[in-house]
């Protein structure tokens, strides 16, 4: 008895190294957008000294801006895969899976890490959506972090009842 074993052609042959490209290339540019964005609020935080409101509002809506950027950013590095490559790279399969609208949904659900189901990845793109859920989740506890220190700097002074409490009173 002879076993063959099935080789894959060159139009079938599953191409990997394009989405661990893109997805490098796409996470560095996510990571140096988020480091500038918060670089930039701190500047513009000390330089013009807003109001403790302005400050936590204006940072919580320039985040958002951001994150919304880099859902984009995987949407675009997403279509870019299959535009270029075909299913060869993958492609994202459901009932609704064909515009870029359906890519910035898919998108926007793998990077808040709550994804839905209703459209998934298959193939080698799989690999990206991985790589977009770790970065969504280690960017939004980053703006999470930085909401944090934004809000302990100015609600949180030294002498306000908020940050010394009083003692509890012995009755």
């Amino acid at each position: 008895m002879i076993c063959v074993l099935a080789t894959p052609t060159a139009a079938t042959d599953p191409l990997t190294w394009p989405v661990y490209l893109a997805a490098a290339i796409t996470v560095g540019l996510c990571v140096v957008l988020h480091y500038e964005t918060i670089r930039l609020l701190i500047w513009a935080m000390k330089k013009y000294r807003p109001s403790p409101r302005l400050c936590l509002i204006g940072s919580v809506l320039t985040l958002l801006t951001a994150h919304v950027i880099q859902i984009i950013g995987f949407a675009i590095t997403m279509g870019v895969l299959t535009l270029m490559f075909g299913p060869r790279v993958g492609q994202l399969v459901g009932e609704e899976a064909g515009t870029l609208t359906d890519a910035f949904y898919f998108s926007t659900a793998v990077f808040t890490t709550v994804g839905f189901g209703d459209i998934v990845p298959v193939g080698p793109l799989r690999a990206l959506v991985a790589i977009e859920a770790l970065t969504g989740l280690v960017l939004i506890t980053w703006s999470a972090s930085f909401s944090f220190l934004v809000m302990q700097r100015f609600f949180l002074r030294p002498g306000d009842p908020e940050a010394d409490p009083p003692p509890p009173s012995a009755a």
